[in-house]
């Protein structure tokens, strides 16, 4: 029973050691930390470690606790008498009373295991003339069975036929909640796909007034308010099937670094008519984006004709090209509207038509 009783208490004398050393630790540094040696009321680790053994045990004097965070120290003082005086103490009288009670209830079970092997040590000392009186000799067949055995089996597998039955009965519950959560999806299915023919049917007919062309700065032609449908319609054999992508992910930036110009003998494409300017390796690139004709100057003929605009230098306008928020995504929604080019195969969204537009 000792043994038993000091098994079952290891994991509370891992977890008492643990709270004593760090209580001692604790009181070890508040008391290094007085200037005065003599109420220093610990020397080192070990005396520390005593030191809060003994408190537990009710050894221990408030006024030795020196003159630094003795607020501090009071509430240290506070936490390891109640914790391990009080806590531990009721922790470990449960524990000697869980170990002692498991212990008795086996007792019987131990008796008997003790008789029987001292029968067993000392059946030499009985005769086989008298040990066969006590039955008949290859008459019977004597089955031994353990009871407890027999109990624990059957109620493990009445543990095991109750699970089984639980969870037969959460799958049918799951099963029934997919089979009405598919039916609600479909439902969803079916309400979006009317409402998306509806509001293609009301894109259509807003699309079937005059026709709507807009002027954006990066295109030469004007572009018309059509949809993905339409094109499609239009461009049977075209490559209309996988979607439109705008062209406005094309323009990032100038090509430049943006620099603002100052070299006298640099290229400017410089359209007369609204200013617009772009650099020769924007030109190079994308020639053919500006609506007016641009025609090609040095800067330093531009500071020559136009000292109050180039006084300080130029940069060119595609500078202001952020390009396009769909990042090359295909546009696949047969009503989205969409701004088109016939002439030059040129599409833009709607976002990157509203921010270029003259």
């Amino acid at each position: 029973m000792i043994f038993e009783v000091v098994s079952d208490m290891r994991y509370f004398f891992i977890v008492l050691l643990v709270t004593i050393i760090a209580f001692g630790d604790s009181f070890l540094k508040i008391a290094n930390a007085n200037p005065d040696q003599e109420k220093r009321f610990t020397s080192g680790f070990i005396d520390s470690i005593i030191y809060t053994y003994k408190m537990i045990l009710g050894d221990f004097d408030t006024d030795e606790f020196g003159d630094v965070a003795p607020a501090l120290m009071m509430i240290l003082f506070l936490l390891c008498t109640v914790f391990n005086m009080i806590v531990m103490l009721n922790l470990l009288i449960a524990i000697i009373s869980e170990s002692f009670a498991r212990v008795t209830g086996m007792s019987d079970q131990a008796v008997y295991q003790e008789m029987a092997s001292m029968i067993s040590e000392n059946s030499y000392l009985v005769p086989d003339l008298r040990m066969k009186t006590y039955c008949a000799q290859h008459k019977y067949i004597l089955l031994v069975n353990n009871l407890e055995t027999m109990e624990d089996s059957v109620n493990e597998q009445e543990m095991l036929k109750n699970l089984e039955n639980r969870f037969i009965n959460e799958i049918s519950i799951i099963k029934e909640d997919l089979v009405s959560l598919k039916s609600a999806i479909e439902k969803i299915i079916r309400v979006t796909q009317t409402m998306n023919s509806k509001f293609g049917q009301i894109k259509l007919m807003m699309l079937e007034q005059p026709v709507k062309e807009v002027k954006v700065k990066i295109s030469k032609m004007p572009l018309t308010l059509t949809t993905l449908h339409q094109l499609k319609e239009k461009y049977k054999n075209g490559g209309y099937n996988d979607g439109v992508v705008c062209k406005g992910n094309q323009f990032v930036g100038c090509k430049n670094s943006d620099k603002i110009g100052n070299d006298h003998n640099e290229v400017i494409h410089h359209c007369p008519q609204c200013n617009f300017e772009l650099c020769q390796k924007c030109f190079e690139l994308i020639e053919n984006i500006h609506e007016h004709p641009l025609e090609k100057f040095t800067y330093g003929h531009l500071l020559e004709t136009q000292n109050d605009s180039y006084g300080g230098g130029w940069q060119c306008d595609c500078r202001y090209f952020q390009g396009c928020v769909l990042d090359g995504k295909a546009i696949k929604d047969p009503y989205e509207i969409v701004y088109h080019d016939s002439k030059n195969q040129f599409n833009l969204c709607v976002s990157c038509a509203n921010s270029y537009k003259v």
